[in-house]
């Protein structure tokens, strides 16, 4: 048995379901170039997941395994590192340069072998950041004494957000100019008065 649907309620079936997807559709956040990840930018994710893993886990082994310091020496020490791994003008100088550096500016004497396993590490991520063939930055420039800029920097752990910029920890990595993948840590000190 063949059921017809006059116009009028297939036009309501229509604009019932029509009304749905537009309803869909509003909730649904829009998509932007921001929020999709095209092909040739895949390679990004895997560069900042690396990245955070060298700048959140193995610079800070290394530094704890060096002695105790305070949360501003440990944080200063994991600066210099990040430093001498990603600032063109430190990595040209080649790693025993780079491990001075570190060993007279950071305050820890990181045992060569350690060294040279961070220095590979910086190399891949900097190599596989090139290979992408877009063009990327790590970015160290910020103002101390200034807020925080929550769009672009996040504060060291056990650091107060609400307090001015003292240095930065780590980099920010930005792709193309304004495709933020990882936000700089900063670490913040309260204001003298």
């Amino acid at each position: 048995m063949t059921r017809e649907v006059s116009g009028n309620a297939a036009g309501g079936a229509v604009n019932g379901i029509g009304a749905w997807i537009d309803r869909f559709f509003r909730r649904r956040p829009p998509r932007t170039a921001e929020r999709l990840t095209t092909a040739d930018y895949i390679v990004h994710q895997e560069v900042k997941r690396r990245y955070l893993e060298l700048i959140n886990q193995e610079l800070l082994d290394a530094v704890i395994s060096c002695g105790s310091l305070d949360v501003a020496g440990e944080a200063l020490a994991r600066s210099r590192l990040a430093h001498v791994l990603f600032l063109p003008e430190h990595v040209k100088h080649g790693r025993r340069a780079a491990r001075k550096v570190v060993r007279e500016t950071g305050g820890v004497d990181i045992p060569r072998q350690r060294f040279a396993q961070l220095w590979r590490a910086g190399e891949e991520i900097r190599a596989a950041a090139d290979r992408s063939g877009h063009r990327h930055a790590w970015v160290f420039e910020s103002a101390a004494g200034h807020p925080l800029d929550e769009s672009s920097q996040q504060a060291y752990e056990g650091c107060d957000p609400r307090d001015p910029v003292d240095f930065v920890v780590a980099p920010g990595y930005v792709v193309d100019g304004d495709k933020l993948y990882v936000k700089q840590v900063v670490f913040t000190k309260p204001a003298r008065s």
